[in-house]
């Protein structure tokens, strides 16, 4: 029903609790067209009509990954009546109160893309043989659709190294770029007993890439 867990003896800034934040931005643009031809002339008659639709979609995510130092247990509840399922509770209120605790373990990006074009069309002629015959019209008509969908899917991960931190898979969030905007999540579900935490801001981070992914190409390499 419940257990508490520990991380190993000796693990200094190791990622024993993680938080997770993200952030999505999407665009969607759709247009329609429609235009009609009606001609008559004698005994003939025609009607046409076309229908051309087309919508772009462009989305991106950021979400990152922090750990926080002090934290030395985390007890799970998995039959929690009040958060109705599993609960998830963090003694180190003090630890997750202090900013300077908190570093970034992982960071990721992904951006997506997707177009969809539609024609529709269709011509119908209609011609009058007679005002009394059985057979007294003919007619005949043409439809032509079309429909085009791609999509575009890419992602990228960075998990950094810091010398001053053993070369652990972390980085302080104030080294980090943007790291003088930290904000706060709390939580409104019942699920996590920590209250709030400290991450960086996405939607800076997103409007800061450039500058983000220049701060960590050298920590590519450990040896760095």
């Amino acid at each position: 029903k419940s257990m508490t867990l520990s991380p190993t003896a000796g693990c200094v800034n190791c990622s024993f609790i993680d938080l997770f934040s993200s952030y999505f931005e999407g665009v969607t643009n759709s247009y329609s067209t429609n235009g009609e031809l009606h001609w008559h002339k004698d005994k003939l008659q025609l009607n046409g009509s076309m229908q051309y639709n087309w919508t772009d979609t462009t989305s991106t995510n950021i979400s990152q990954i922090v750990g926080v130092t002090g934290l030395d247990s985390a007890t799970v509840d998995f039959d929690n009546a009040e958060a109705n399922g599993v609960k998830v509770t963090l003694p180190g209120a003090a630890a997750l109160a202090d900013a300077s605790n908190y570093y970034l373990t992982g960071l990721h990006n992904e951006v997506n893309q997707a177009r969809s074009r539609d024609f529709n069309g269709q011509l119908d002629a209609t011609y009058q043989l007679s005002d009394t015959a059985f057979v007294r019209s003919l007619q005949a008509g043409v439809r032509v659709t079309s429909h085009f969908m791609n999509t575009y899917f890419a992602y990228r991960d960075a998990y950094g190294y810091d010398g001053a931190i053993q070369k652990q898979r972390s980085i302080p969030l104030a080294l980090f770029p943007t790291g003088d905007k930290l904000v706060t999540t709390s939580l409104a579900a019942n699920g996590l007993g920590a209250g709030s935490f400290y991450h960086l801001d996405n939607y800076a981070l997103m409007n800061n890439f450039a500058e983000v992914a220049a701060f960590l190409q050298p920590c590519a390499d450990p040896a760095a």
